[in-house]
């Protein structure tokens, strides 16, 4: 993937890791580690960094980090407008929806 269609993915990478930072599960601890993995399961489906970093797709990253942060916060994310959960998007209205004009490849 092109580096300036990975900018979106970097941004929110540090946003998930900002908010889980802002809820005591950016520890090193044990039981910050535990709660933080059980956590990225739950809602990524992924057990590695890379998996969210590298390899989901944004809108799925984007759902997943809106149900944590209902989770965590109670209440939905800056995402939760552009995620429609009863209607499947096609790619190039994923990539409309996040900014982008063109679809990764």
């Amino acid at each position: 993937m092109r580096p300036e269609l990975r900018e979106p993915w970097l941004g929110f990478v540090k946003e998930l890791d900002a908010l889980l930072a802002e809820h005591g599960l950016g520890g090193t601890t044990n039981e910050a580690k535990q709660k933080r993995a059980g956590l990225i399961k739950k809602h990524f489906n992924a057990t590695s960094r890379t998996e969210i970093e590298k390899l989901m797709p944004l809108f799925d990253l984007q759902r997943a980090f809106n149900d944590l942060h209902i989770e965590l916060t109670g209440n939905p994310s800056r995402y939760a407008p552009e995620i429609s959960y009863k209607t499947p998007m096609s790619p190039a209205q994923i990539c409309a929806a996040v900014g982008g004009d063109e679809i990764p490849h």
